[in-house]
């Protein structure tokens, strides 16, 4: 398994809920005010600018400006239950266009007002300060120098007089998400349309996927939940954060598109038999139905650990009658999230096959990822593990490939050696079967400490999914019973 693939997102993340939160929490400004105006003394005689001035560089860091009037198009008011940071408004020139809109950070109004009182197309007067702020944590290649040019708190709103909000600039994901077209556009309200929901949202971040641009809830808590594969047209704030995302403002922000790839109804046999007549290409989203026929109950060890995948399985078994799919659970929603054994579901997800960056076989793993599914109930007839030779279903084995990710039993064997972990702290993860190139490891139970088994131990049977990875062929046992002695 890839237990190590979800560190790096895990961290983007953790990381995404710092939108407003990691930022200095020491409250408004300590500025005195005029009593004439409500403006700030430290301001003195601010600048003329523009937005796009500001956001491309003309003007420098700590300026203090004059933005004579542009257009209210977002407010924070939505109190997050980590308690977020709320009252951040976003702002853009009135004749909108690229470089055209910019956030103010903790902004008051010069009448005393609240300024989550404001709505998408007021127009108003700001004075304030440009604040380059560069997060606590550097962000990742190729933006490590990147800084988020705002408003910053201390800045005063004055509110000038209703109007129009302005009409979204409708754009594409690749405009919103590839340099340098993605960097014009930051700050400013646009709109995508007719896109897939490509991961569902996460209940912990509040936050989904239409292909490389998240969609976040910043600004509103997004209900109903998008799921996945989903057509919708999004409107809202385009905004970067360790990656970009739109932040939809209301329930008007995020409506159904149209046109959208759906998936394809196969069986698992036609995903797995290549030559299948209904065989889909890698990187198709398929809907299949299986029971649920191993899950992994091993956490994982890192600084996000977690639990990794399941496969499901048809009820006859046989060749190609199998699959794994990838997904994790972090520890603490685990119980309620994890699909339960022989259940019957129907699952729907993107088919690929998967090569370890670090295997140097030509061989893949057959996967599905990036899944939904519904529980049918539990099946009647669960499938039973097949009966196969170690030697057929070893690395160039003639049975290898068609029983990957089914339920497989070998009978009589023997440990030859311990299989190990490389790097600097080996630590032993199973076994290889004696007289074929086959292991058996401890990814879904951990059988390797207590009384681990030791060379030349013989079992009598040896149960679990055909796994790939590394280059090997492995079964898995998926509790102690499938090792029988």
């Amino acid at each position: 398994m890839r237990r190590f693939m979800f560190l790096a997102p895990a961290l983007a993340l953790s990381l995404s809920v710092c939108l407003t939160a990691c930022r200095d929490e020491n409250g408004g400004s300590d500025w005195s005010i005029k009593k004439d105006t409500g403006v700030p003394t430290e301001l003195g005689n601010p600048q003329d600018a523009t937005i796009p001035d500001i956001m491309t560089g003309k003007i420098a860091e700590n300026t203090v400006v004059t933005l004579r009037e542009v257009v209210v198009t977002a407010v924070d008011g939505y109190a997050q239950p980590d308690g977020a940071y709320t009252g951040d408004v976003y702002v853009q020139e009135i004749a909108g266009g690229p470089s055209s809109g910019i956030k103010l950070y903790r902004s008051t109004r010069s009448d005393g007002k609240a300024v989550t009182d404001l709505v998408p197309g007021d127009r108003v007067k700001v004075e304030g300060k440009v604040k380059w702020f560069k997060p606590s944590t550097p962000f990742p290649k190729p933006y490590e120098t990147r800084v988020i040019k705002e408003i910053d708190q201390g800045g005063v709103i004055t509110r000038l007089t209703s109007g129009t909000p302005p009409t979204p600039k409708e754009l594409t994901i690749d405009d919103l998400t590839k340099e340098p077209s993605a960097a014009t556009w930051e700050f400013v309200l646009v709109s995508v349309k007719n896109v897939g929901v490509t991961s569902a949202m996460d209940p912990k971040y509040g936050d989904f996927d239409v292909g490389t641009l998240a969609v976040d809830d910043e600004l509103y808590p997004i209900t109903p939940a998008p799921k996945l594969y989903d057509c919708l047209s999004l409107t809202g704030i385009h905004v970067y954060f360790y990656g970009y995302k739109l932040l939809p403002r209301s329930a008007s922000d995020v409506g159904t598109g149209t046109g959208c790839v759906k998936p394809v109804t196969v069986t698992i046999k036609d995903i797995q038999d290549e030559t299948s007549a209904n065989h889909p290409k890698s990187d198709t989203v398929v809907t299949v139905t299986g029971v649920v026929s191993a899950i992994d109950s091993t956490l994982s060890t890192g600084t996000s650990p977690r639990y990794y995948g399941f496969w499901v399985q048809d009820e006859a078994g046989g060749p190609y009658s199998g699959i794994y799919v990838y997904y994790y659970w972090d520890d603490a929603a685990a119980a309620e999230k994890k699909p339960k054994l022989n259940e019957t579901i129907e699952l729907t997800g993107k088919y690929t096959e998967y090569k370890s960056s670090s295997a140097t076989k030509p061989d893949t793993l057959s996967e599905l990822g990036g899944v939904s599914w519904t529980n049918k109930g539990q099946s009647a007839n669960p499938p039973k593990p097949e009966v196969v030779l170690a030697s057929e279903i070893a690395y160039g084995g003639s049975k290898a490939k068609s029983y990957e990710g089914v339920l497989v039993k070998i009978e009589n064997a023997e440990v030859e050696s311990i299989v190990n972990t490389t790097g600097s702290t080996p630590k032993p993860v199973g076994f290889k079967v004696k007289d074929a190139v086959l292991n058996v490891e401890n990814d879904l139970v951990d059988f390797m400490t207590g009384t681990p088994p030791t060379v030349g131990q013989k079992y009598t049977s040896i149960s679990g999914p055909l796994h790939y990875s590394f280059d090997n062929y492995k079964i898995l046992p998926r509790t102690a019973a499938d090792l029988a002695k």
